[in-house]
């Protein structure tokens, strides 16, 4: 079993790093007056599942509240997407709702990965990784919707803006290496330890 975390790690990675080379290309963006990286949204739509899944196999949760964490991980990736969308004037409401979608995400792997982590017949170097895996992802993952408030004060051009456009370009690349390419080494770097069963309905 410990080869499905590896294609899905490897597939994380790549889908990453393409969508990264893209951008830096110039590709996957837009101008409607300030530059929107639509690519961005791309590559969170397709990574950011199979991190979910990476995390629900581990924690043996059932498919179907993997299924729920998929088909919410996509609304909060879409909501966001809409939300970030230049002169766009129902920014804040579709953050709301992207926000209610992450802390039911959070909930979820949080829930199923502190009782897999707390049962007594886990092993303690897995308990030890998969509660680091689990902060990792619950720090990081909370970092986004700083970042995107941060990107919104430089959108508006607000006098009140305290990060430039770069900035805001290099957060959010520091917490895609954090939360995909670290995760992944956490993830992979002993086999044993990845022995689970795939989840039952």
């Amino acid at each position: 079993s410990s080869r499905r975390f590896r294609v899905l790690t490897s597939v994380i990675a790549l889908v990453a790093a393409t969508c990264y080379g893209l951008m830096g290309c110039g590709y996957g963006v837009t101008s409607h007056g300030q530059n929107f990286w639509w690519l961005r949204y791309v590559d969170w739509a397709i990574t950011t599942p199979l991190l979910l899944v990476d995390l629900a196999l581990l924690a043996g949760l059932d498919v179907w509240d993997t299924f729920a964490l998929v088909v919410a991980d996509m609304l909060m990736i879409a909501f966001g997407y809409a939300g970030a969308e230049p002169n766009f004037e129902y920014t804040w409401p579709h953050f709301g709702v992207g926000m209610v979608l992450f802390l039911l995400i959070m909930y979820i792997v949080v829930e199923g990965l502190l009782e897999h982590a707390n049962d007594p017949t886990t092993a303690d170097d897995k308990e030890a990784v998969v509660k680091q895996l689990l902060w990792l992802t619950a720090i990081t993952w909370s970092v986004y919707p700083v970042i995107f408030v941060l990107e919104q004060s430089v959108l508006s051009n607000s006098d009140d803006a305290v990060v430039s456009r770069s900035t805001v370009v290099l957060f959010y690349a520091a917490a895609d290496v954090v939360a995909k390419v670290v995760f992944g080494f956490i993830l992979l770097r002993d086999d044993t330890l990845l022995h689970v069963a795939m989840p039952t309905a």
